[in-house]
């Protein structure tokens, strides 16, 4: 059973709510692999390539098959990486998923032994950050991945205020906040989930990884006019929100603390929700309009 440590606060969500500005990191890796495994920067060891295709400027291609139950198995890792202990760190890599796949699976993920930081693609197109070993599908909005089609994934984590960000080609999809699980020496960085048994399908190229002893300098813009809020919390019977008008209106979804859908309708300003039907436990909801998406947490007691 995954545990889920992660404390979830409100998370206002737009694609403009923050930028995707580096300039406060410093680099201190670059994985090119175009025909080499080597950092051209210099700074870090070279990255363990294991039954890879090698295409030059289109990185390495992996076969999707797991490392731990198949000999022909690809695996691309770094080399334990002092960055992922800093205060604040990103990580940058571009991905192109193989078309003949369709099936769930890891892109990067920091951790071999507790996948505390990374970043999943689902067999739908679905983007599904990885927090603390919990995947967040669902909570990203954004357009479905595309098979055959280079992307550059962006993960950030600013420490002292604990949030991560992901990003695809510099738009910004979702962040959650909480303090990262991360265990001494387990600072690898690779493109396989151990605990699932899953390992990516398809090309990587340009990984680069960036530290700082800083808070992110991501600008971090207004407060976006859709912007709901939820009372009482811990609830009983009834969830009431304070939801602006939208074009459309508003649809709901609300799912467990294992990320299992359990209620989803519309709502209009002014309306509550009936959580009879409930289990008493930790839920998220999350809020979709034509404009702007929210997720919030609440408790059912």
């Amino acid at each position: 059973m995954k545990q889920f440590s992660v404390i979830l606060l409100i998370l206002a969500i737009s694609s403009n709510a923050f930028s995707q500005d580096l300039s406060s990191f410093t680099q201190v890796a670059h994985y090119t692999m175009n025909n080499t495994a080597a950092d051209e920067l210099g700074l870090q060891e070279d990255l363990t390539l294991i039954n890879v295709v090698q295409n030059g400027s289109e990185g390495v291609y992996c076969n999707g098959k797991y490392i731990g139950n198949s000999t022909d198995a690809s695996l691309v890792s770094t080399g334990q990486l002092d960055a992922l202990y800093k205060p604040s760190f990103a990580v940058q890599v571009e991905l192109k998923i193989d078309p003949d796949d369709g099936l769930n699976r890891p892109v990067l993920v920091c951790g071999d032994g507790w996948r505390y930081f990374g970043f999943y693609v689902r067999a739908d197109g679905t983007w599904s950050p990885i927090f603390n070993d919990a995947q967040y599908f669902d909570q990203v909005t954004a357009p479905k991945a595309q098979p055959g089609q280079w992307y550059q994934l962006t993960m950030v984590y600013s420490g002292p205020d604990s949030t991560a960000r992901w990003y695809i080609d510099g738009t910004y999809l979702t962040s959650v906040q909480g303090t990262f699980n991360r265990p001494a020496d387990d600072g690898k960085i690779s493109n396989t989930h151990y605990g699932i048994g899953s390992s990516f399908k398809g090309s990587l190229r340009n990984l680069k990884i960036f530290e700082s002893d800083g808070i992110f300098s991501g600008s971090r813009q207004v407060k976006p006019s859709f912007y709901a809020e939820i009372f009482p919390n811990p609830v009983g019977e009834y969830l009431h929100l304070s939801v602006p008008n939208q074009r459309g209106g508003v649809q709901y979804r609300i799912f467990n603390s294992t990320g299992a859908e359990v209620m989803a309708g519309n709502l209009s300003a002014g309306d509550g929700i009936d959580l009879r039907k409930l289990r008493a436990g930790d839920y998220f909801l999350h809020l979709h309009s034509s404009e702007k998406s929210q997720v919030l947490k609440f408790i059912k007691k």
